[in-house]
């Protein structure tokens, strides 16, 4: 490998990283963005949010809410 292959692959592989980190970047942000919306929801109770949570959670084996002692 000559030097002008090492400086353009040095640059192709710079660039793609810093494409990687803007996709994480913005990945995390739509995440916080989703996960406070469905905060939100839970918290005021949108819509009936709270019980197709608990459906979803029951239908998994999750929590049982202290009900079976």
């Amino acid at each position: 490998m000559d030097v002008n292959q090492t400086v353009e692959t040095s640059v192709i592989t710079a660039a793609d990283s810093g494409q990687m980190l803007y996709d994480a970047t913005i990945g995390t942000v739509e995440e916080v963005i989703d996960t406070a919306v469905w905060g939100t929801k839970m918290v005021f109770d949108v819509g009936d949010t709270r019980e197709k949570f608990d459906e979803k959670i029951n239908e998994t084996g999750g929590c049982d809410h202290g009900n079976n002692k």
